[in-house]
């Protein structure tokens, strides 16, 4: 995993050595910006959504505090590590409060850096592997729900609204973690489930649609054909 870095400090040379230091910890990191004012930092954090801000606590038109409440707005999520010169436990305090990572003392070593970094990075990977704990849950429960309602007209914002997420959402997530789209899961299911019915040579093949799901039975014949390659009824002949 890659994990991107924006630095901010109002001294270039400063900003060019924690830079290097960095890329050179690990392959793994990339300094994707780098700024000398607020402002400037503001515009490259929006442009590019660096994993971590690394931030001088005092430049020249504002300070760090002001920066990291700027950062929180847009991103509550944001993880900054602040590397200062001032040792003031009031600063330390006030930072921490808003959510830094880590407060780290002018010249910072190599070593201190480096913790500071894995530390967040660590907090990082956590967080994304709650994210898709949570976000395959969603797509599971999505899954029961069509699983026992197959047989009835189902609709992405009906299985949403179920799951209190918007209809975008959860299509978005369903395509990134399941090998189907929502559409596809659903045309499988129905598909699957007729196959085993029409293996039963006492069933109906005119009957099998409505049972899946399907009210028009010859959009589900072309659904069934397309998916398997036969028709429904040279299905049941082939298997029934």
């Amino acid at each position: 995993m890659e994990y991107t870095f924006l630095i901010v400090d109002d001294e270039e040379i400063i900003l060019q050595g924690i830079s290097q230091i960095i890329e050179l910890m690990n392959d793994s990191y990339k300094v994707i910006g780098k700024a000398q004012d607020v402002m400037a930092a503001i515009i490259i954090y929006n442009e590019h959504k660096p994993d971590i801000v690394i931030t001088d606590m005092n430049m020249h038109d504002m300070d760090g505090l002001n920066l990291i409440n700027e950062l929180n707005i847009i991103n509550p999520q944001v993880k900054i590590i602040v590397v200062s010169g001032y040792d003031d436990f009031n600063f330390v305090k006030s930072s921490l409060k808003m959510g830094v990572a880590d407060y780290l003392l002018k010249p910072v070593s190599e070593e201190e850096l480096l913790s500071a970094i894995e530390k967040v990075c660590l907090e990082i990977n956590k967080t994304d592997s709650n994210i898709d704990h949570k976000k395959l849950k969603i797509i599971e429960k999505s899954k029961e729900y069509i699983d026992k309602n197959y047989m009835n007209p189902i609709s992405l914002k009906q299985v949403s609204d179920y799951l209190g997420i918007s209809p975008t959402y959860l299509s978005e997530i369903f395509t990134i973690y399941n090998n189907d789209n929502f559409v596809e899961y659903i045309t499988n299911v129905r598909i699957n489930k007729a196959k085993e019915l029409l293996s039963d040579p006492v069933i109906k093949v005119y009957e099998v649609g409505s049972m899946v799901g399907y009210e028009d039975s010859a959009y589900f014949s072309r659904v069934f054909k397309k998916v398997t390659g036969l028709s429904p009824v040279n299905y049941q002949k082939k298997h029934g």
